[in-house]
């Protein structure tokens, strides 16, 4: 009996120790022990699953490295065969052999100087016209023949050049030789010879003078009297909206540039003249513009949304007379309607004898210097009862509206 215990201690431990190295709590039940046993399956499971898995990648990984091994291989056996087919040792001396990068960089810069030496000799060209004419006429003809024409030129200016250089070395042995004659008659001849071609520059020079002078006169005067018909009607009426300080609007002959010239003859540019002068210089220009459009035969109504807005009292009232007396001048039935939210402009536009409208009650008047007819207190009021569009707009026996 004692040796069957012992036996049984001994199976005991064990099993105790059995189940701590299966991480088995001897503590717990059979069930716990089956649970556990369960659990560690699985686990032992999914490492048995990813170990098979990884083997797999391992099997595709060493193929892929032996293609890999392969493929290297033969780039190898394909380089040395390049390599010996160019007969160079290393990749860099076949790279330093075929690499064209450093002639497309210095044709690049041939280029560019190229480039900048046909814009310098184009721009010291006489007359550009006939340099774009001529290379229009060149690009017509096939390339063979520009080729052909481009040597035999070539070849020309060769020989001039071989020419000029001969005349060069002769002037070179003259001189040479006048340094060691002392012979003073050859040199008086020379001189005189000098002294004639030297006069026969200065008549040269005066005649350019002179026909750049004539040339000068001719250019103002034909930007004087031959100016388009709307900017001289614009310098008409840019006279009476500056009550004759600013005479004429012109434009240069050889550029597009617009000159305002004033009473005593003094040219300005209009960037250099105040705001409100150039607001009245773009206003004859769209009165002159209106007029052209009537004489082509596009009538349509002139609105005006504050043009005045930017003019003082002075420059507001010549505005106000001259627009009336823009469309006094018009003929047939014409409208301009001048929208303005200032009471002083309507009372200018008053004082000028136009119609005007009050859209809303009559607002305040302002008070009119003493120099000039002191406008109403009120605007003349529409008759009684609702008023038709017409009459608004047009007036009662007026067949224009400022």
């Amino acid at each position: 009996a004692r040796q069957k215990r012992e036996e049984l201690a001994a199976a005991a431990r064990r099993i105790d120790a059995v189940m701590v190295e299966c991480n088995l709590v001897p503590e717990g039940t059979p069930l716990d022990h089956l649970q556990q046993l369960d659990d560690m399956l699985d686990q032992q499971r999914r490492i048995h699953d990813l170990r098979q898995s990884l083997s797999r990648k391992l099997e595709r990984s060493r193929l892929r490295h032996r293609q890999a091994v392969r493929q290297l291989r033969a780039c190898d056996r394909g380089l040395q065969a390049w390599l010996e087919r160019w007969d160079v040792a290393t990749e860099e001396d076949f790279l330093a052999r075929v690499d064209r990068r450093p002639a497309f960089e210095q044709l690049e810069r041939d280029a560019a100087v190229a480039e900048r030496t046909w814009l310098d000799a184009r721009a010291r060209f006489a007359e550009p016209d006939l340099l774009d004419n001529w290379l229009e006429e060149q690009a017509e003809l096939p390339l063979e023949q520009r080729l052909e024409d481009a040597e035999a030129a070539t070849a020309e200016l060769t020989q001039t050049l071989a020419n000029r250089r001969q005349q060069f070395d002769r002037l070179g042995d003259r001189i040479a030789l006048a340094e060691v004659d002392d012979d003073r008659e050859s040199k008086q001849q020379q001189l005189a010879r000098i002294e004639a071609a030297i006069a026969e520059h200065e008549r040269r020079l005066r005649l350019l003078h002179r026909t750049h002078d004539l040339l000068e006169t001719t250019r103002a005067e034909v930007a004087r009297h031959h100016q388009p018909a709307a900017l001289q009607e614009a310098s008409h009426w840019l006279k009476q909206l500056t009550d004759g300080r600013y005479v004429r609007i012109t434009t240069a002959v050889d550029e597009a540039r617009l000159d305002v010239h004033d009473a005593t003859g003094t040219v300005w540019n209009p960037e250099r003249l105040s705001r409100g002068t150039r607001e009245q210089v773009f206003l004859a220009l769209r009165l002159a513009l209106v007029r052209s459009l009537h004489e082509h035969g596009v009538v349509l109504p002139v609105v005006m949304d504050d043009a005045l807005v930017n003019f003082d009292d002075t420059r507001a009232r010549a505005a106000a007379r001259t627009l009336v007396a823009f469309m006094a001048d018009q003929a047939g039935d014409r409208q301009m309607l001048v929208l303005t939210c200032h009471a002083h402009v309507a009372a200018l536009f008053e004082e000028a004898e136009a119609t005007v409208r009050f859209l809303g009650p009559a607002p305040p008047r302002r008070t009119v210097p003493a120099r000039l007819p002191k406008v109403p207190d009120s605007p003349p009021q529409p008759s009684s009862g609702p008023w038709p569009a017409e009459a608004f707009f047009f007036g009662s026996g007026r067949s224009r509206e400022q």
